[in-house]
Protein backbone atom coordinates (compact mmCIF):
# COMPACT_ATOMS: atom_id res chain seq x y z
CA UNK A 1 0.00 0.00 0.00
CA UNK A 2 1.11 3.54 -0.74
CA UNK A 3 -0.34 6.72 0.71
CA UNK A 4 -1.28 9.14 -2.05
CA UNK A 5 -2.04 12.66 -0.82
CA UNK A 6 -4.00 15.38 -2.60
CA UNK A 7 -3.82 19.11 -2.01
CA UNK A 8 -5.01 20.04 1.50
CA UNK A 9 -8.66 21.06 1.77
CA UNK A 10 -9.49 24.31 3.54
CA UNK A 11 -11.64 23.24 6.49
CA UNK A 12 -11.14 24.08 10.18
CA UNK A 13 -8.54 21.84 11.81
CA UNK A 14 -10.95 20.92 14.62
CA UNK A 15 -13.50 19.54 12.15
CA UNK A 16 -14.79 15.98 12.19
CA UNK A 17 -15.34 14.13 8.91
CA UNK A 18 -18.88 12.73 8.76
CA UNK A 19 -18.99 11.26 5.25
CA UNK A 20 -17.25 11.32 1.88
CA UNK A 21 -18.72 10.93 -1.59
CA UNK A 22 -17.51 11.05 -5.18
CA UNK A 23 -17.54 14.84 -5.38
CA UNK A 24 -17.23 16.09 -1.81
CA UNK A 25 -17.27 15.54 1.91
CA UNK A 26 -19.41 16.53 4.89
CA UNK A 27 -17.69 17.81 8.03
CA UNK A 28 -18.77 19.26 11.36
CA UNK A 29 -17.19 21.72 13.74
CA UNK A 30 -18.53 21.91 17.29
CA UNK A 31 -21.42 19.99 18.81
CA UNK A 32 -25.04 20.50 19.78
CA UNK A 33 -26.83 23.71 18.86
CA UNK A 34 -23.53 25.46 18.05
CA UNK A 35 -22.40 22.83 15.52
CA UNK A 36 -21.51 24.07 12.04
CA UNK A 37 -21.76 21.63 9.11
CA UNK A 38 -19.80 22.17 5.91
CA UNK A 39 -19.76 20.60 2.46
CA UNK A 40 -16.38 20.69 0.72
CA UNK A 41 -15.96 19.94 -2.98
CA UNK A 42 -13.02 17.67 -3.68
CA UNK A 43 -12.36 19.08 -7.15
CA UNK A 44 -11.54 22.64 -6.07
CA UNK A 45 -11.76 22.70 -2.27
CA UNK A 46 -14.66 25.15 -2.23
CA UNK A 47 -16.36 24.85 1.19
CA UNK A 48 -19.94 25.86 1.90
CA UNK A 49 -21.36 26.24 5.41
CA UNK A 50 -24.83 24.70 5.60
CA UNK A 51 -27.75 26.44 7.32
CA UNK A 52 -28.06 25.77 11.05
CA UNK A 53 -29.70 22.44 11.80
CA UNK A 54 -29.16 18.70 12.07
CA UNK A 55 -27.35 16.89 9.26
CA UNK A 56 -26.25 13.34 8.53
CA UNK A 57 -24.01 12.08 5.74
CA UNK A 58 -24.55 8.85 3.84
CA UNK A 59 -21.21 6.99 3.85
CA UNK A 60 -19.69 6.61 0.40
CA UNK A 61 -22.20 8.92 -1.30
CA UNK A 62 -22.79 12.62 -1.95
CA UNK A 63 -26.07 12.51 -0.04
CA UNK A 64 -26.63 14.79 2.94
CA UNK A 65 -29.76 14.47 5.06
CA UNK A 66 -31.41 17.38 6.87
CA UNK A 67 -34.38 17.34 9.23
CA UNK A 68 -37.38 19.56 9.83
CA UNK A 69 -39.67 18.00 12.38
CA UNK A 70 -40.67 14.55 11.13
CA UNK A 71 -39.66 15.37 7.54
CA UNK A 72 -36.20 14.42 6.25
CA UNK A 73 -34.69 15.67 3.01
CA UNK A 74 -31.95 13.78 1.16
CA UNK A 75 -29.93 16.23 -0.93
CA UNK A 76 -27.48 15.09 -3.60
CA UNK A 77 -24.69 17.63 -3.06
CA UNK A 78 -23.17 16.80 -6.46
CA UNK A 79 -26.23 18.30 -8.14
CA UNK A 80 -26.82 15.14 -10.17
CA UNK A 81 -30.33 14.62 -8.81
CA UNK A 82 -33.10 16.48 -7.08
CA UNK A 83 -33.91 16.25 -3.36
CA UNK A 84 -35.75 13.23 -1.97
CA UNK A 85 -38.24 13.96 0.82
CA UNK A 86 -39.10 11.31 3.42
CA UNK A 87 -42.10 12.32 5.52
CA UNK A 88 -42.24 10.08 8.60
CA UNK A 89 -45.10 11.92 10.31
CA UNK A 90 -47.57 9.05 9.68
CA UNK A 91 -45.73 6.82 12.14
CA UNK A 92 -43.09 9.04 13.80
CA UNK A 93 -45.21 10.39 16.64
CA UNK A 94 -44.83 11.46 20.25
CA UNK A 95 -46.17 8.04 21.28
CA UNK A 96 -43.76 6.18 18.95
CA UNK A 97 -40.80 8.47 18.23
CA UNK A 98 -38.23 7.67 15.53
CA UNK A 99 -34.68 9.04 15.86
CA UNK A 100 -32.04 8.91 13.11
CA UNK A 101 -29.08 6.70 14.01
CA UNK A 102 -27.29 6.92 10.66
CA UNK A 103 -27.94 7.06 6.90
CA UNK A 104 -27.17 4.02 4.73
CA UNK A 105 -27.48 4.78 1.03
CA UNK A 106 -30.93 6.36 0.67
CA UNK A 107 -32.29 4.68 3.80
CA UNK A 108 -32.53 6.19 7.26
CA UNK A 109 -31.54 3.78 10.00
CA UNK A 110 -33.74 4.94 12.86
CA UNK A 111 -34.23 3.93 16.46
CA UNK A 112 -37.96 3.59 17.00
CA UNK A 113 -39.59 3.36 20.41
CA UNK A 114 -42.59 1.08 19.95
CA UNK A 115 -44.62 0.01 22.96
CA UNK A 116 -41.83 1.18 25.25
CA UNK A 117 -39.22 -1.00 23.50
CA UNK A 118 -36.53 0.21 21.11
CA UNK A 119 -36.21 -1.22 17.60
CA UNK A 120 -34.00 -0.51 14.59
CA UNK A 121 -35.99 0.49 11.49
CA UNK A 122 -34.87 1.25 7.93
CA UNK A 123 -36.99 4.04 6.45
CA UNK A 124 -36.84 5.15 2.81
CA UNK A 125 -38.99 6.39 -0.06
CA UNK A 126 -39.94 3.88 -2.73
CA UNK A 127 -40.22 4.39 -6.47
CA UNK A 128 -43.92 5.17 -6.11
CA UNK A 129 -43.16 7.96 -3.67
CA UNK A 130 -44.53 6.06 -0.69
CA UNK A 131 -42.44 5.90 2.48
CA UNK A 132 -41.44 2.36 3.46
CA UNK A 133 -40.68 1.33 7.04
CA UNK A 134 -38.71 -1.91 7.39
CA UNK A 135 -38.05 -3.24 10.89
CA UNK A 136 -34.59 -4.77 11.31
CA UNK A 137 -35.23 -8.40 12.12
CA UNK A 138 -33.82 -8.66 15.63
CA UNK A 139 -35.24 -10.77 18.46
CA UNK A 140 -38.10 -9.14 20.34
CA UNK A 141 -36.80 -7.35 23.42
CA UNK A 142 -33.27 -6.82 22.09
CA UNK A 143 -31.32 -3.95 23.64
CA UNK A 144 -29.90 -1.78 20.89
CA UNK A 145 -26.28 -0.65 21.08
CA UNK A 146 -24.53 0.72 17.97
CA UNK A 147 -24.59 0.63 14.18
CA UNK A 148 -21.81 0.60 11.56
CA UNK A 149 -21.63 1.24 7.82
CA UNK A 150 -18.98 2.01 5.20
CA UNK A 151 -21.29 2.58 2.25
CA UNK A 152 -24.79 2.14 0.83
CA UNK A 153 -24.57 -1.66 0.74
CA UNK A 154 -23.07 -2.34 4.18
CA UNK A 155 -24.75 -2.30 7.57
CA UNK A 156 -24.02 -4.03 10.87
CA UNK A 157 -25.66 -3.55 14.26
CA UNK A 158 -24.65 -4.53 17.77
CA UNK A 159 -27.21 -5.31 20.43
CA UNK A 160 -28.04 -7.41 23.45
CA UNK A 161 -30.20 -10.41 22.57
CA UNK A 162 -32.52 -11.65 25.37
CA UNK A 163 -31.97 -15.16 26.65
CA UNK A 164 -34.36 -17.53 28.43
CA UNK A 165 -32.62 -17.02 31.80
CA UNK A 166 -33.30 -13.27 31.77
CA UNK A 167 -29.77 -12.30 30.75
CA UNK A 168 -28.59 -10.85 27.47
CA UNK A 169 -25.84 -11.93 25.13
CA UNK A 170 -24.04 -9.40 22.95
CA UNK A 171 -24.48 -9.93 19.23
CA UNK A 172 -22.97 -8.33 16.14
CA UNK A 173 -25.10 -8.85 13.04
CA UNK A 174 -24.86 -7.83 9.41
CA UNK A 175 -28.13 -6.59 7.90
CA UNK A 176 -29.53 -6.57 4.36
CA UNK A 177 -30.30 -2.90 3.78
CA UNK A 178 -33.03 -3.57 1.21
CA UNK A 179 -35.12 -5.79 3.52
CA UNK A 180 -33.93 -5.34 7.11
CA UNK A 181 -33.24 -9.07 7.37
CA UNK A 182 -30.25 -10.25 9.41
CA UNK A 183 -27.71 -11.77 7.03
CA UNK A 184 -25.36 -13.24 9.66
CA UNK A 185 -25.02 -12.96 13.41
CA UNK A 186 -22.00 -13.35 15.69
CA UNK A 187 -21.53 -13.67 19.43
CA UNK A 188 -18.86 -11.14 20.32
CA UNK A 189 -18.68 -11.02 24.10
CA UNK A 190 -16.40 -9.92 25.66
CA UNK A 191 -15.26 -8.06 22.53
CA UNK A 192 -17.37 -4.97 23.33
CA UNK A 193 -14.92 -2.38 21.98
CA UNK A 194 -17.55 -0.62 19.88
CA UNK A 195 -15.29 1.92 18.17
CA UNK A 196 -13.15 -0.76 16.50
CA UNK A 197 -15.85 -2.41 14.37
CA UNK A 198 -15.94 -2.14 10.58
CA UNK A 199 -18.25 -3.66 7.97
CA UNK A 200 -17.97 -3.71 4.19
CA UNK A 201 -19.83 -5.82 1.61
CA UNK A 202 -17.02 -8.39 1.89
CA UNK A 203 -15.62 -8.19 5.45
CA UNK A 204 -16.61 -7.75 9.08
CA UNK A 205 -13.95 -6.74 11.60
CA UNK A 206 -13.81 -6.33 15.35
CA UNK A 207 -11.41 -6.67 18.28
CA UNK A 208 -11.28 -9.94 20.21
CA UNK A 209 -10.63 -9.66 23.95
CA UNK A 210 -9.80 -5.91 23.88
CA UNK A 211 -9.27 -5.80 27.64
CA UNK A 212 -7.65 -9.21 28.01
CA UNK A 213 -4.02 -10.28 27.95
CA UNK A 214 -3.97 -11.09 24.22
CA UNK A 215 -6.24 -8.72 22.23
CA UNK A 216 -6.46 -9.46 18.53
CA UNK A 217 -7.91 -7.80 15.46
CA UNK A 218 -10.14 -10.30 13.67
CA UNK A 219 -11.31 -9.92 10.06
CA UNK A 220 -14.10 -12.27 8.90
CA UNK A 221 -15.10 -13.04 5.34
CA UNK A 222 -18.80 -12.29 5.01
CA UNK A 223 -19.05 -14.85 2.22
CA UNK A 224 -17.84 -17.76 4.36
CA UNK A 225 -18.08 -16.48 7.93
CA UNK A 226 -14.50 -17.66 8.49
CA UNK A 227 -11.58 -15.52 9.70
CA UNK A 228 -9.29 -14.33 6.91
CA UNK A 229 -6.94 -12.48 9.25
CA UNK A 230 -6.27 -12.44 12.99
CA UNK A 231 -3.40 -10.26 14.17
CA UNK A 232 -2.19 -9.27 17.65
CA UNK A 233 -2.81 -5.88 19.25
CA UNK A 234 -1.01 -4.21 22.12
CA UNK A 235 -2.41 -5.08 25.54
CA UNK A 236 -4.33 -2.30 27.33
CA UNK A 237 -4.04 0.04 24.32
CA UNK A 238 -7.17 -0.78 22.27
CA UNK A 239 -9.56 1.66 23.96
CA UNK A 240 -10.74 4.19 21.38
CA UNK A 241 -9.10 2.32 18.50
CA UNK A 242 -10.91 2.66 15.13
CA UNK A 243 -10.60 0.40 12.09
CA UNK A 244 -11.43 0.79 8.40
CA UNK A 245 -10.96 -1.29 5.27
CA UNK A 246 -9.12 -0.36 2.08
CA UNK A 247 -9.26 -3.27 -0.34
CA UNK A 248 -7.18 -6.11 1.11
CA UNK A 249 -5.87 -3.88 3.90
CA UNK A 250 -7.29 -2.82 7.25
CA UNK A 251 -6.28 0.49 8.84
CA UNK A 252 -5.95 1.22 12.54
CA UNK A 253 -5.79 4.54 14.38
CA UNK A 254 -6.70 6.05 17.72
CA UNK A 255 -8.05 9.49 16.71
CA UNK A 256 -6.73 12.62 18.37
CA UNK A 257 -2.99 12.08 18.16
CA UNK A 258 -2.50 15.56 16.75
CA UNK A 259 -3.60 17.17 20.03
CA UNK A 260 -2.62 14.42 22.49
CA UNK A 261 -0.42 15.35 25.44
CA UNK A 262 1.32 11.97 25.50
CA UNK A 263 2.31 9.43 22.84
CA UNK A 264 0.10 6.45 22.01
CA UNK A 265 1.14 3.38 19.98
CA UNK A 266 -1.96 3.66 17.76
CA UNK A 267 -1.87 7.45 17.24
CA UNK A 268 -0.27 6.96 13.79
CA UNK A 269 -2.60 5.79 11.03
CA UNK A 270 -1.26 2.41 9.93
CA UNK A 271 -2.43 -0.24 7.46
CA UNK A 272 -2.13 -4.00 7.82
CA UNK A 273 -2.41 -6.36 4.83
CA UNK A 274 -4.91 -9.17 5.28
CA UNK A 275 -2.31 -11.64 3.99
CA UNK A 276 -0.17 -11.09 7.08
CA UNK A 277 2.60 -8.95 5.62
CA UNK A 278 4.30 -5.96 7.23
CA UNK A 279 2.16 -2.98 8.23
CA UNK A 280 2.60 0.42 6.59
CA UNK A 281 2.57 3.76 8.39
CA UNK A 282 0.40 6.22 6.45
CA UNK A 283 0.13 9.31 8.68
CA UNK A 284 1.53 10.34 12.04
CA UNK A 285 -1.93 11.18 13.36
CA UNK A 286 -5.58 11.29 12.26
CA UNK A 287 -8.53 13.05 13.85
CA UNK A 288 -11.26 11.36 11.81
CA UNK A 289 -11.61 9.00 8.87
CA UNK A 290 -14.39 8.58 6.28
CA UNK A 291 -14.95 5.85 3.68
CA UNK A 292 -14.94 7.01 0.05
CA UNK A 293 -17.06 5.31 -2.65
CA UNK A 294 -13.98 4.11 -4.59
CA UNK A 295 -12.80 2.10 -1.58
CA UNK A 296 -10.22 4.62 -0.43
CA UNK A 297 -10.25 6.65 2.78
CA UNK A 298 -10.52 10.37 3.33
CA UNK A 299 -8.53 11.31 6.43
CA UNK A 300 -8.28 14.48 8.46
CA UNK A 301 -4.78 14.18 9.85
CA UNK A 302 -1.16 14.83 9.02
CA UNK A 303 2.45 13.82 8.78
CA UNK A 304 5.07 15.59 10.88
CA UNK A 305 7.46 15.73 7.91
CA UNK A 306 4.95 17.96 6.08
CA UNK A 307 3.91 20.08 9.04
Amino acid sequence: MTSEAVAPLAIPTDSVLLSAGKTGMLSRTGTGASAVHRWTRLADGVTTALPAGSYWGSAGTDLVVSQKGAVFTLTDMSGAGGPVVIDTSAFNTAAAPYVVDRVVGESLLMTATVGGAEEFHLVSRGENGQVTDRKVDLAVGSRLMFSYSSGPDSLAVSYGEPMANGYYRARLSTVAVATGAVAASHDFLPEANHTAIAVTPTHLTWVLRPYGTDPQLQVLSRATGAPVSTTPLIRRETNGLTVHHVGDWVTLVKPGGGTATSPHPYAPLTARPLNGGAEVRLLDHAGSVANSPDGSLLVLGGALAHG
